[in-house]
């Protein structure tokens, strides 16, 4: 209705505008490479990209018949990225169809594998099962939000930007603030959203992706329209359309123009308004939007009605009424009953509006109902996320008591170690003492030895003195003794 921006917050900027053909050309192309491709990653890969290309056209299908060969091969192989990518895939078409159950049974699998796997060593693996991980967190993400369980969604969202912080993948990174920023608002904390916009803004102007910067432009856009702060609302739209038509990108005109007209509503400028959501109803047809083309006939409705143009209006608004009964958009058709209620109240058509009061009536009936099948749906996936959680916390708390046990195991070894090797240094310096006690005994032997040794060749050599001048002195008797006897003879002849 006149708030239509808020069918465009997010999710519409990521629309393309590429023709049948070209995603026929690339259905072909791929096929071809599939044909050539031995049974190995390479066609896994292209099997996948396959499926992604089939589910745009929606031949979704075809698309689960090469899913289910992907993942087969994946099996064969044992190849832990496309056993996790099958599982992804799988949870994305239930989750497209409103099957969460069925989706996050899915999701937590791919899940599973991812982490189970995360350690491998080889380093592209290890990144590829990463950046996979990133992705799924991100989708768990998504159907919390879905279901409006915000404290599950905001967990999941911040572990899948933990993970691409890890793997510096900067345009993920991006992503998930902004993923964040779009739960803060939708809580209607408009500051934390603007907070966490902005930070996705700056890393996207820096890294020059256009189509999430003019996405971000149009989420800031709108939390300032949620504050009723028209002015700063009105030049991010603005500049927002500024890149969509630069990059030419039909969605996000049609988001832009649509965001844009409302400002000039609630400005009560009903001619620019009406002009601007002309502009983006004719994109909106062109795109097939059928969604969002109910939702801007209700808003010409709106402003039609606020001038008492009451012919218009109901034109406008059957129009609209038409397309959401059609496509069982009950929120809409239920704002599209309210509307008319009040049109036809206007021009005193109170059987009319009594008609469309009731209809109303009924489908708040309905979406409450809803909302119950949708709380027992919540209480189911929290069950199962609880489930999950308390087996992981049961897997971590064993590989905690195995690395405790690892751990004090170290500790006694490295003790026991510690203990050898103080023991070993204590015998050692008593070693050594002893070998410096010894060898200092030796050195005093060696030195009395020497002393000896030197007293005893003093010795020797005194007894050799004297034993010379004993000798010497024997020599001197000796030749003495032959004079005394010749003299002794020659007296002993005198005396005769």
């Amino acid at each position: 209705m006149i708030n239509t921006y808020k069918y465009f917050l997010l999710g519409i900027i990521c629309i393309t505008s590429c023709i049948t053909f070209s995603q026929s050309r690339n259905i072909d192309s791929i096929k071809t490479l599939i044909k050539t491709n031995k049974e190995d990653t390479n066609k896994i890969f292209n099997l996948y990209s396959l499926v992604w290309e089939l589910r745009k056209v929606y031949k979704n299908d075809s698309a689960e018949i090469i899913r289910k060969q992907a993942f087969e091969l994946s099996q064969k192989l044992n190849w832990a990225s496309g056993l996790c990518k099958g599982h992804h895939q799988l949870g994305s078409t239930y989750f497209a169809t409103g099957d969460f159950n069925q989706a996050l049974k899915e999701y937590l699998e791919a899940l599973e594998i991812c982490l189970n796997n995360e350690r491998d060593t080889v380093a592209h693996k290890k990144r590829s099962l990463t950046k996979m991980k990133a992705v799924v967190q991100g989708d768990v993400a998504n159907i919390y939000k879905a279901l409006g369980q915000h404290p599950s969604a905001l967990k999941f969202y911040l572990e899948a930007l933990k993970t691409k912080e890890q793997i510096k993948d900067q345009q993920g990174v991006a992503k998930n603030l902004g993923n964040i920023g779009a739960l803060y608002y939708e809580q209607k904390d408009y500051k934390k959203a603007l907070e966490y916009q902005l930070k996705a803004l700056k890393i996207n102007k820096e890294t020059k992706n256009k189509m999430l910067e003019a996405g971000n432009l149009i989420n800031i856009g709108s939390i300032y329209l949620a504050q009723n702060n028209l002015k700063e609302a009105l030049v991010y739209f603005q500049e927002s359309l500024q890149i969509f038509d630069a990059i030419g990108n039909l969605a996000g005109q049609a988001a832009s123009l649509s965001n844009m007209a409302t400002v000039n509503y609630k400005q009560q400028q009903y001619q620019l308004a009406l002009d601007n959501f002309y502009k983006a109803l004719t994109i909106s047809e062109k795109l097939g939007a059928k969604d969002y083309v109910a939702s801007i006939y209700g808003s010409i409705g709106k402003v039609y009605l606020d001038q008492k143009k009451y012919a218009e209006a109901e034109k406008y608004l059957l129009q609209g009424m038409e397309i959401s009964t059609a496509i069982g958009y009950l929120d809409q058709t239920k704002e599209f009953s309210q509307s008319l209620s009040e049109l036809y109240l206007a021009k005193k058509d109170f059987k009319n509006a009594l008609e469309y009061y009731k209809k109303q009536t009924n489908i708040t009936d309905s979406l409450f109902n809803q909302e119950k099948s949708k709380e027992l749906t919540r209480h189911e996936l929290n069950y199962e996320f609880e489930k999950k959680e308390a087996l992981a916390k049961a897997e971590q708390e064993k590989k905690d008591a195995v690395t405790a046990a690892e751990s004090k195991k170290q500790s006694v070894v490295l003790l026991l170690v510690s203990c050898v090797l103080i023991l070993v240094f204590v015998f050692a310096g008593f070693m050594f003492r002893t070998l410096r006690i010894t060898r200092k005994q030796k050195q005093l032997i060696e030195i009395k030895n020497k002393e000896t040794e030197q007293q005893k060749e003093l010795i020797e050599e005194k007894n050799k003195d004297i034993l010379a001048s004993i000798h010497y002195a024997k020599r001197i008797q000796q030749s003495l003794l032959p004079t005394q006897k010749y003299m002794a003879r020659h007296l002993t002849r005198d005396g005769d």
